[in-house]
C-alpha cells in the first residue's frame, strides 16, 4: 500500500499541474464558444476558510465543502510538497505556476485514491479572460492523454454546485492489479476566475468505496 499512495501522490501532483495555467495552452479560439456561464460581477477573489474540522468554504464560489470522515486535510506546506514532486517529474516550472494558479483546499482518504482537490486560476494572467469552462476542460483533457500514462477521457455534462451551474468532464487511468482511478473534473467561471474542483474515486480497493456522486453531495 505504501507504494501504491507513492504513484498515486505522483498522478496527484501530475494532475494539479496540468490544472495549473491550462488556460495558456494551445487554445486557438478563445472566447469562441458560447457554453460558458453568463457574465456575472462576483465580489474580489478571496481563498476559502477551513475549519478546525476540515470543512472547506468559499465565499468566493458560494459553497461550502465537508470531507468525509477518516480524511485528511492537507496542510498549505503538504500541498506545496505534493506539487514540486509532481513539477520536477515533468519539467515544469513552480514559478510560473504559482503566478496564475491557487491551490485552495486538498483532502485525501487513508491511502489517497479518493480525494478532492479545489484550486482557482487567474486568467487575466494568462490573457484568457474570454476562455469558457468548455474550452478549459477540452485542455485539461487533452494534456492528460499526451501525458501517455494511459487516461482515458469520459463523459461530459453540468452539475449543480452550491446552486450555480458548473460544467464537468472525466478521464480515467488503468494501475494495474484491478486498480482503477476515476477523476470528475468541475469548472465554474467566475468573473475572471476559473473554479476546477478535481474529484478522484477508485474501484478495485476495498477501502475506497465512495463514488462520484456521493463525493459531490458533500458539496452545499
Amino acid at each position: 500500500m505504501k507504494t501504491l499512495r507513492a504513484v498515486l501522490c505522483l498522478i496527484l501532483a501530475m494532475l494539479m499541474l496540468m490544472t495549473a495555467g491550462c488556460a495558456n495552452g494551445d487554445n486557438d479560439t478563445p472566447g469562441a464558444s458560447d457554453s460558458g456561464s453568463p457574465s456575472e460581477t462576483p465580489a474580489e477573489f478571496s481563498k476559502g476558510v477551513i475549519s478546525d474540522t476540515g470543512v472547506y468554504t468559499s465565499e468566493f464560489a458560494g459553497f461550502s465543502f465537508e470531507p468525509p470522515s477518516g480524511w485528511t486535510v492537507l496542510t498549505e506546506e503538504e500541498i506545496t510538497q505534493t506539487m514540486e514532486a509532481g513539477s520536477s517529474s515533468i519539467g515544469e516550472d513552480m514559478e510560473s505556476i504559482n503566478l496564475t494558479t491557487v491551490y485552495d483546499y486538498m483532502a485525501m482518504n487513508e491511502n489517497g485514491a479518493s480525494n478532492v482537490i479545489i484550486m482557482y486560476e487567474d486568467t487575466t494572467v494568462t490573457n484568457s479572460s474570454d476562455i469558457t469552462e468548455e474550452e478549459y476542460s477540452d485542455i485539461v483533457i487533452e494534456g492528460l492523454l499526451e501525458l501517455d500514462m494511459g487516461y482515458v477521457k469520459g463523459e461530459t455534462g453540468s452539475i449543480k454546485i452550491g446552486g450555480n451551474d458548473c460544467y464537468t468532464s472525466a478521464a480515467s487511468i488503468d494501475l494495474g492489479e484491478g486498480i482503477t482511478l476515476e477523476q470528475g473534473y468541475i469548472y465554474r467561471k467566475i468573473g475572471d476566475h476559473m473554479l476546477c474542483i478535481c474529484v478522484t474515486t477508485s474501484s478495485g480497493l476495498s477501502d475506497s468505496e465512495l463514488s462520484f456522486d456521493d463525493i459531490v453531495k458533500m458539496f452545499k
